[in-house]
């Protein structure tokens, strides 16, 4: 082999490494893991460009050079892509374009307070090649979203498509006006106190399960199952009016466990995703119209209907109820999770709760003061609410720098909750430092900055209460097994306590 060539080989096969050390990063290997398909996929198109790449190299020389060549020009432009100072000259923020630090930023939990401590508090990084402008600190994020509604639209997810109008957190401000109104209401509306009764009741029982299962695992147990079939009865009954034991509960968890909303295409995905919704809706119409029990109070299901009659009819609003109640299913299980495990690891917290005791009804205020809230309230500012994202859909100016659209807004909000100049020691489990006090939401919003906000706020401190309480009320619970924290294979997932994570639930005595 001539000069040339072992040079311009070494180059092919230094490019190629270089690009399977990037692609082998964390996030791809778990995607790798869970998707078999991709694996055999991948190793047919590795395998095909190997045979044609080493066929061209030894037929056609000039190949090589050739392919040797773009390897260069495409490191270069992608080094040059990266480099923190990249687009300076047309106004963009510091911050790295790089795929490895788009990696980075879903396997390192700090990687956002890295970025805002070395670039400050406004800076670029990427999503899988799209530039994202990352905005640290609630009072400039509640701003820009004021300033520049025009400029910024929802950052719709994939399955946003299989309602007409979209998914509420999603819809334009002029249809968001006409739909969010109706939604909040019924919301609001929702017969908390009635069932707060039954809900204990039922924690209670899957609390002794969990306690029972502990009991017979000297390495802990996972309380995650536990907390998440409590979760799915106590939503349907406050959305859909149903009972834990209602055959159609039954039929409603399966329709939202089988929904693919981390998927993004394909026949197969869009044909299931449509009939687990038609179904869905099916029975939620057939709950609407069927006569309630005496004295059962209405669920968001009944407000709904009473304030809209013709949501009956309308296909995309049913959807969209029925879509939130598997998102918020999700997000208060994660919640849930969080707060079982800042407990488990604080465990004198939990005497304070016991000796507090318990709090009745509906939760008062956006902030309520009770210590059961005030776990609930610290363990979001420590987890689960991470951020908020928008689209750029206009170019905007935004603190001296140019915007181009087509970027990703993502507020910082996880990292927001971590000034100290607002929360001293922001690190350390202090439900106290809500003790009395009031915070704006350019301070503290974990249920969103804008008309958007989550509509299940009053859900979660509730629940959240609920758990607090008879967890602590009850027993005692102690961390025996852990590992690092986890996360998904995209930037928009939570992160989440380890699989390996476990406790021990001891009866009080």
């Amino acid at each position: 082999m001539l000069p040339l060539d072992a040079l311009s080989a070494a180059v092919v096969v230094s490019a190629a490494l270089g690009m399977a050390r990037v692609a082998l990063k964390p996030p791809f290997r778990r995607d790798l893991a869970a998707l078999p398909q991709l694996r055999l996929g991948l190793a047919v198109a590795a395998l095909g460009a190997v045979a044609v790449a080493v066929t061209l190299f030894l037929t056609v020389r000039w190949t090589l050079h050739a392919s040797a060549v773009a390897a260069v020009v495409g490191f270069a432009f992608l080094w040059w892509r990266a480099r923190p100072g990249y687009g300076q000259g047309r106004g963009w923020p510091a911050g790295s374009l790089g795929i490895g630090a788009s990696l980075d930023a879903i396997d390192n939990p700090r990687f956002y307070l890295e970025q805002a401590a070395r670039y400050g508090p406004i800076f670029k990084m990427s999503q899988f090649g799209r530039p994202v402008l990352c905005v640290v600190g609630l009072s400039r994020g509640r701003a820009l979203l004021q300033e520049h509604a025009s400029a910024l639209a929802g950052a719709a997810l994939p399955y946003n498509r299989f309602a007409e109008k979209g998914l509420l957190r999603y819809m334009p401000r002029d249809q968001h006006r006409e739909e969010g109104p109706l939604f909040r209401r019924a919301f609001s509306e929702a017969a908390l106190a009635e069932g707060e009764a039954d809900a204990r009741r039922l924690l209670r029982t899957h609390l002794e399960r969990a306690a029972e299962a502990s009991a017979r695992a000297p390495g802990g147990v996972d309380v995650r199952p536990f907390l998440g079939r409590w979760v799915i009865d106590v939503l349907a009954d406050i959305m859909f009016g149903l009972r834990a034991g209602d055959a159609r509960l039954d039929d409603l968890d399966r329709i939202q466990g089988s929904l693919q909303l981390e998927r993004s295409g394909g026949a197969a995905w869009r044909a299931s995703m449509e009939r687990g919704l038609s179904d869905a809706t099916r029975i939620l119409r057939a709950l609407a119209t069927a006569p309630r029990a005496p004295g059962a109070p209405p669920s968001v299901l009944d407000a709904l209907v009473q304030a809209a009659p013709e949501t009956l009819e309308d296909e995309g609003r049913l959807r969209n109820l029925f879509l939130m109640f598997r998102l918020g299913a999700g997000d208060l299980m994660g919640t849930l999770a969080w707060v079982s495990y800042q407990l488990s690891a604080n465990i004198p917290w939990q005497d304070k709760v016991c000796h507090a005791g318990r709090v009745t009804g509906a939760p008062n205020g956006m902030q309520p003061g009770d210590l059961g809230t005030r776990v609930v309230l610290e363990t979001l500012r420590l987890q689960q609410s991470e951020y908020l994202y928008r689209r750029v859909v206009k170019p905007m100016a935004y603190e001296g720098y140019q915007i181009p659209a087509g970027w990703i807004l993502r507020i910082c909000v996880h990292e927001s909750h971590r000034d100290p100049a607002i929360f001293p020691d922001p690190a350390t489990f202090d439900p106290d430092r809500f003790l009395g006090r009031t915070l704006s939401k350019s301070e503290y919003a974990t249920f969103g900055l804008d008309g958007h906000g989550c509509m299940g706020a009053a859900m979660v401190y509730f629940f959240g209460r609920i758990l607090v309480e008879e967890l602590c009320a009850g027993y005692t619970i102690r961390t025996t097994q852990d590992g690092p924290l986890e996360h998904g294979t995209r930037h928009r997932h939570h992160w989440r306590p380890s699989h390996r994570w476990a406790i021990a639930v001891d009866r009080r005595s």
